[in-house]
């Protein structure tokens, strides 16, 4: 299993270890080498050599970005030495760093690689990337092309702000559907299309980006919108089933409107019908407003966090189930049916 999350990281940096040990050493803690008296070493060193060859491989990568040699033989850059210095620590700093390591999965992979090790402080998601960059430099003998490329598939990660991928693989998991299967494309603007299929879906869903893993997780971003509205229009149907087998008291729905003359957003209160228990649904649509105010009443019933008696005002209603949640032990057990819907 461990080999699956280290094909995972590989597959993300754009490099294949010819000596797997040194990627697996990346994540590897100085808890576990006390704890084994040494025997296991740690992501320390790598981590020294990665600080080192990163810088080198960022300024490698601007230079060859802004820089040519003109017909006299001399550099001309077309950005000046502070901006590239002020580049330069953007993408080096650790906040720069963590994120980068958060988006592609690392410390997803040191938890599951040593699940204690999540509660290891002193690996943090920065030195991660600097150790995986340093494992990579030892094998592949220092080849700066292939630690440019490495560093350059990482750090390209800054521009994502949400990790999809990550979103859409839990959901997956979730359903206990197989992983979904991503195919790419390059397009003739230079940009790459990536494709995912999932398996609850006859649809696939397309996403673009200036490389695999911006385009790959736009895929995702696609999915993950279809999904979330897929499960608000079946929240709905569950919804009026409970009412209409009288597991539940009557739904109020009430709408209000917010135009600015640019965009419509309708905002929907769900109330149940003698509580004070409501939810709230924002969108673009007043059907989606609706289904998301549904999907959010639905979440607060299955916390099961409210008392029922507390919240009721004055309740007249036929099902035993309601009454029963009312005196008993709260909203989760009024929609215990729920779960075989």
């Amino acid at each position: 299993m461990l080999d699956l999350y280290l094909d995972d990281v590989q597959e993300k940096i754009g490099y294949r270890f010819k000596n797997l040990a040194l990627l697996k050493q990346a994540f590897i803690s100085m808890s576990v080498t006390e704890a084994s008296y040494g025997r296991v070493q740690n992501y320390q060193v790598l981590e020294f050599i990665g600080d080192a060859v990163l810088s080198l491989a960022v300024v490698k990568n601007l230079v060859k970005d802004t820089c040519s040699i003109d017909s006299e033989g001399q550099l001309v850059c077309s950005s000046s030495e502070g901006k590239l210095s002020v580049q330069k620590q953007d993408l080096v700093k650790n906040e720069t760093l963590s994120h980068c390591s958060q988006i592609l999965g690392f410390d997803a992979c040191l938890e599951r690689y040593h699940g204690h090790l999540a509660r290891d402080r002193n690996n943090k998601r920065g030195d991660l990337v600097e150790s995986v960059l340093g494992a990579v430099a030892v094998d592949c003998d220092w080849n700066m092309d292939v630690i440019s490329c490495a560093a350059k598939k990482i750090l390209c990660c800054k521009n994502i702000l949400v990790n999809y991928e990550e979103s859409l693989r839990r959901h997956c998991f979730k359903k206990k559907l197989s992983a979904p299967v991503f195919s790419f494309a390059s397009l003739e603007s230079g940009d790459v299309e990536c494709t995912v299929a999932i398996e609850d879906s006859s649809r696939v869903f397309r996403g673009r980006g200036a490389n695999n893993i911006e385009a790959k997780n736009a895929s995702c971003a696609a999915a993950c919108r279809f999904l979330e509205k897929k499960s608000a229009t079946d929240s709905l149907s569950k919804l009026n089933n409970l009412v209409q087998s009288k597991k539940l008291p009557h739904v109020q729905f009430c709408f209000t409107l917010r135009d600015d003359g640019k965009e419509k957003e309708w905002k929907c209160e769900a109330r149940l019908e003698g509580t004070q228990i409501c939810a709230l649904g924002v969108e673009n649509t007043k059907l989606q407003a609706k289904r998301n105010a549904a999907q959010s009443l639905l979440d607060m019933l299955l916390d099961g966090s409210f008392d029922f008696s507390s919240n009721c005002e004055s309740v007249n209603h036929e099902s035993a189930d309601f009454e029963n949640a009312v005196h008993g032990q709260g909203l989760l057990v009024l929609v215990q049916s729920l779960s075989s819907c």
